[in-house]
């Protein structure tokens, strides 16, 4: 093959590369935002033209939501977390047929009416980081519209996007709760998605450990020797020293506001 060919065969991929390129970066389609970056192509961009830089000075307020989080003692909860967030949006909300949907600084996930700013359902028992994702699923049969929100730990909460019910039960499971760290008040019990299975690591046990050789083997357990070793949800213990905790990191989002023109 001459070198010319070689160029001509890099030239036609790189034209159908392109050309796949411009067709999945198209915007986001009839006003709507169904993923974190609008579209396949990840564009951000929205081919809506009712506001432009005419009537930008008009836009008004028609509806505000405030998140759930509001209702908490948030100077408590910043004595006890002098880190936390939860005035900024990290993440956009999602919209699919006139429903936004979208998770908050403390880690609720929330359905949302795009017209009139209504709450259609919120789940405040899980800790939940990061943007939603908007799903497509079929369950015995059954096409579901679905909100797929992953957790810290590691699980994936799918929910009904109507109902907000989940779509496979979340069982409470009884959990170890002996810490010696003063002011800790552990529960229980912690929920626990039955499907999907993990995606993540949760927790760490002897058996984790490199095996490679023995003398390694040996090394590995010494290594970890006066650390607490446990399944998910083991707690901290100032005698044992830290332990492996497995997260995913993800958007805040406090409260919406919906601007329209008069």
């Amino acid at each position: 093959m001459s070198r010319r060919t070689v160029a001509a065969v890099v030239l036609g991929v790189g034209g159908c590369l392109c050309g796949a390129i411009a067709h999945a970066q198209h915007g986001a389609p009839a006003g709507e935002w169904p993923s974190y970056g609008g579209d396949a192509g990840s564009t951000r961009y929205s081919p809506l033209a009712q506001v432009d830089a005419a009537n930008f000075d008009d836009l008004r307020v028609i509806w505000r939501w405030d998140s759930p989080d509001a209702a908490l003692d948030l100077d408590a909860v910043r004595e006890r977390v002098p880190t936390v967030h939860y005035r900024m949006f990290q993440a956009t909300p999602l919209m699919v047929g006139g429903m936004l949907y979208l998770s908050t600084p403390l880690h609720l996930v929330a359905a949302v009416d795009a017209g009139t700013g209504a709450r259609r359902w919120v789940h405040e028992d899980y800790d939940f980081p990061a943007a939603p994702n908007l799903v497509d699923i079929t369950v015995d049969r059954r096409r579901i519209p679905a909100v797929a929100q992953v957790s810290k730990q590691g699980f994936t909460c799918v929910f009904d996007r109507v109902t907000g019910e989940p779509v496979w039960p979340i069982e409470e499971r009884p959990v170890a709760t002996d810490t010696d760290l003063a002011g800790e008040r552990l529960s229980p019990t912690q929920p626990f998605p039955t499907k999907p299975p993990p995606f993540d690591h949760q927790g760490l046990t002897i058996d984790d450990l490199v095996d490679f050789t023995p003398e390694i083997r040996a090394l590995a357990v010494e290594a970890v020797r006066d650390f607490r070793l446990g399944p998910l949800f083991t707690p901290a213990m100032l005698h044992d020293g830290r332990q492996f905790i497995a997260l995913t990191v993800g958007g805040q989002v406090p409260a919406l506001v919906a601007l329209a023109l008069p």
